[in-house]
């Protein structure tokens, strides 16, 4: 930000003009008191508060100049419309549980492990939506029960602390149920994920059953049930040239079903005839060649290989698949 969007004159003169800018590091001195309030995980991150300390928004990562003028603009018409976060104080001390501020104070790389203190803590709090039980509920990982009562109190969250940083620890409580299903490959465990997801996230619930599906299923080695899945999204035109080749190349790599592999060259076909980059080539060629299809595959290994090197990309791959193919004529 620094080096780019803060450069920019305009966006700058807008900022100093419209804001009280400070900059603090998160991660020594005050930083830290602010890094444990606001919740802040990821860097560079932005703060904006009302003169009187009350939250406004937070924005995390990086944003460019336009991005960040818009982001400005917003902020000055929720200003104005009088919005702030209900839940969190103007004060930057809070009574943290010690062992919650001997971590954040513990040095990177020796932080303790205090996953059973944070859930036996939060197991006999009453009340869940107090400023300090979010700030360590939303950090840590939680038990079933913790997570249970903050589920069911999941509109208060929302009202006091916002959209984002709530739907955060749901997008963690899911993604816990996710590994849990992939560790015991038990269908009944995928069938709990994909109930979560209708009950707390409806308004994306069949793009987000969609993608955890296909997941569980490539992570426990299930490429037709893939196939069969992904397939849809083809048809229906859902699925983007990237994600078509990543899915394709995955199969390649780590799949030996026929059926499965012959899906993949029939969607890749249609990639390379609107975008014949090296990157979708070369996994076009790939997957002729691991099905046996040795004379298509080693002109598209050809084509990849021109494309490439047109581009400047690093070809030695393919020149490597070509030579495999042409051993096998």
């Amino acid at each position: 930000m620094d080096n780019n969007t803060f450069k920019d004159s305009a966006t700058a003169a807008f900022l100093s003009g419209n804001f009280v800018p400070v900059k603090v590091n998160a991660e020594k001195g005050i930083g830290i008191d602010l890094s444990m309030k606001y919740r802040l995980s990821a860097f560079p991150s932005f703060m904006f508060l009302t003169p009187d300390g009350k939250v406004i928004k937070k924005i995390m990562g990086y944003q460019d100049a336009k991005t960040f003028t818009k982001t400005m603009n917003e902020i000055m018409q929720l200003h104005k419309e009088g919005f702030y976060y209900k839940g969190i104080s103007e004060s930057l001390k809070l009574d943290y549980p010690k062992f919650i501020v001997d971590y954040f104070k513990a040095e990177k790389g020796k932080k303790p492990q205090i996953t059973d203190q944070v859930n036996e803590y939060l197991e006999k709090e009453k009340d869940l939506t107090t400023e300090v039980n979010f700030c360590i509920l939303s950090r840590f990982s939680t038990s079933d029960d913790v997570n249970e009562k903050f589920l069911a109190d999941l509109k208060k969250f929302k009202e006091l602390y916002g959209v984002e940083d709530v739907q955060n620890k749901v997008d963690n409580i899911l993604y816990s149920k996710f590994k849990k299903a992939t560790s015991s490959k038990k269908e009944s465990d995928l069938d709990s994920v994909m109930i979560f997801i209708d009950k707390y996230m409806p308004e994306n619930a069949d793009q987000t059953r969609s993608q955890y599906q296909m997941s569980y299923y490539q992570s426990t080695g299930q490429w037709e049930k893939v196939a069969e899945i992904f397939g849809i999204s083809v048809k229906e035109e859902k699925a983007g040239n990237d994600q078509i080749n990543e899915i394709s190349w995955s199969i390649y790599t780590k799949c030996d079903n026929k059926d499965v592999i012959e899906k993949a060259i029939g969607w890749m076909a249609g990639v390379v005839e609107k975008e014949p980059t090296y990157a979708y080539l070369d996994t076009y060629a790939a997957l002729l060649f691991k099905y046996g299809k040795y004379e298509e595959a080693k002109k598209y290994a050809q084509m990849a290989i021109d494309a490439g090197k047109k581009t400047g990309e690093d070809v030695k791959s393919t020149e490597e698949l070509l030579k495999q193919i042409n051993e096998k004529k």
